[in-house]
């Protein structure tokens, strides 16, 4: 498989100069199920290196609405980064009806944080949003040598992401969204099968045997009556919290009104400059 050239190093890519902070296409990871992804180069590398982990169907279609803004930001600042379809979703290679769909989406995490290890990078740092803040989690303890973990309006267990998606069903007037008989369940624009709704079902990332980073920062919906984050379950105690305004901008509207709030991107490049 092709591989591109070191993000670490500036060098060209397929004749676009470096002096500039630049983004392409590649395709990385296992040969026999690669995955399809987005490389942005800075201009001036700072060695920092930064994956980001989208959440799936609707919601990962605003989140990698809200990564391209956040990629371009961070490669301005100094930092590679890939962004990147899970195995069987978007223009990677497989099917949600492959096995194992949770355990090799957090395998896919991990891919791509060897690659930005293989290209040179000397700090490394993993950005989740919602059901990819779960899965992120999850590979940065697995992993054990991320520099810090930023959690973005994240859910704590992938159950609360099946409810959020039968609700959005009702929403757009689809139906309940409801387990089938044979326990796969249906979310707006895709049908989870039996088993991997158990496993989403399973996955919880707010148990404390996980292995996380030294620097995680949490960024979640505000209570409206004391500003602070309204939720506490996710995360270490001793994480940083920073209430944000950003979610229902981004997750709870059409995908074609939804926003990016410019405080949240500029919290997650400043926790990431500072982290590493």
């Amino acid at each position: 498989m092709t591989r591109s050239p070191s993000p670490g190093t500036g060098a060209d890519v397929q004749g676009i100069p470096s002096s500039d902070s630049t983004a392409f296409p590649t395709w990385f990871g296992p040969e026999d199920r690669p995955l399809f992804g987005w490389v942005h180069l800075p201009a001036h590398p700072s060695g920092h290196g930064v994956v980001l982990c989208p959440s799936i169907g609707l919601e990962g279609e605003a989140s990698q609405l809200a990564y391209r803004s956040l990629a371009r930001s961070l490669a301005d600042a100094g930092c590679a980064v890939l962004r990147f379809d899970y195995h069987g979703t978007g223009d990677s290679t497989g099917s949600l009806a492959d096995p194992d769909r949770v355990d090799e989406w957090m395998a896919d995490a991990g891919a791509c944080l060897d690659y930005l290890r293989e290209a040179g990078v000397t700090s490394l740092h993993l950005v989740g949003t919602r059901l990819g803040a779960t899965l992120a989690a999850r590979a940065a303890s697995e992993d054990g040598h991320v520099d810090s973990l930023t959690l973005w309006y994240p859910w704590t267990k992938g159950s609360q992401f099946l409810r959020y998606q039968r609700a959005l069903r009702r929403m757009y007037a689809l139906g309940d969204g409801s387990a089938a008989d044979d326990g796969s369940t249906e979310i707006p624009g895709f049908v989870l099968g039996a088993q991997l709704s158990a496993d989403l079902k399973a996955l919880d990332t707010g148990r404390p045997e996980l292995a996380l980073p030294k620097a995680v920062l949490v960024i979640d919906a505000a209570d409206p009556e004391t500003g602070e984050v309204a939720r506490r379950e996710f995360g270490p105690e001793w994480c940083t919290r920073r209430s944000g305004t950003g979610v229902d901008r981004l997750f709870g509207v059409e995908l074609m009104r939804a926003s990016v709030d410019r405080e949240d991107l500029d919290a997650v490049i400043e926790f990431v400059l500072a982290s590493g």
